[in-house]
């Protein structure tokens, strides 16, 4: 997900291409769609214990989304009837003034809800829409420089997502998103740029594009759909870029 920004911050320039490394998926902002609700969940919650990683886990239908720090540095992963989804993976802004948010952090606040709610579309199918979710947030402090920023994760029946925050006053221009998505062994990836074909391939293997103008590198437009070795199909997607359509 893009970062929510407090009054008078700014977001710098980000592409809505996604940059896969390995078996990992970078991108702007994620909600990925994968296909019995219990209560939220916090395993370990002592992050000044280094050696045994804190955790809060949101739930809904099956579907879980945990939010994690190892040795000091954000991760997340997701899962869907007990399978693996998205594996541990790294989570972090980077600043303009070469500041990264999310290798070294501390957890200062906790917060969990299950909401239900509707909302009426422009147009579509439906006249209302249902929007039930189980979320879990953490307030974090970057333990280098004190910037204080957050990261919520919420579980949807068929789906889950993430957001940051960022907490302190004043203003801030994010040079890059390091959010990673490690899809399991086996996974492919339907890939295309600039309204090409897609084209299947594993996530590490995705033909490196572009022109002296443009972004190079082995990059994909969003949304992004996986099939994973297991049968699952999972759909890497935006939301909440304010002030840019992607």
């Amino acid at each position: 997900m893009s970062p929510t920004r407090t009054p008078g911050e700014q977001q710098g320039p980000t592409s809505r291409r996604v940059v896969l490394k390995s078996a990992a998926v970078t991108a702007g902002l994620a909600a990925a769609g994968i296909t019995v609700s219990g209560p939220a969940h916090a395993a370990n919650s002592r992050p000044d214990r280094p050696d045994r990683p804190a955790s809060v886990t949101a739930f809904m239908g099956g579907t879980s989304i945990t939010l994690s720090v190892v040795d000091g540095a954000l991760r997340w992963s997701a899962r869907r009837g007990g399978r693996t989804v998205i594996g541990t993976s790294v989570l972090g802004l980077g600043l303009s003034d070469g500041t990264v948010l999310g290798n070294d952090v501390e957890v200062t606040g906790h917060r969990h809800r299950t909401l239900r709610t509707t909302w009426t579309p422009v147009y579509g199918r439906d006249a209302t829409v249902t929007d039930h979710y189980q979320e879990q947030g953490w307030d974090l402090t970057d333990r280098a420089t004190g910037i204080r920023f957050g990261v919520q994760v919420r579980a949807y029946k068929t789906g889950v997502a993430l957001r940051y925050l960022l907490l302190d006053d004043g203003t801030a221009t994010i040079a890059d998103e390091l959010t990673t998505f490690v899809f399991p062994d086996g996974t492919t990836v339907y890939s295309a740029r600039d309204e090409n074909a897609y084209e299947p391939v594993a996530p590490g293997s995705i033909p490196v594009t572009g022109t002296s103008t443009t972004d190079n590198g082995p990059l994909t437009d969003l949304p992004l759909t996986a099939t994973l070795g297991d049968g699952l199909i999972a759909c890497v997607c935006e939301s909440s870029r304010v002030d840019y359509p992607g």
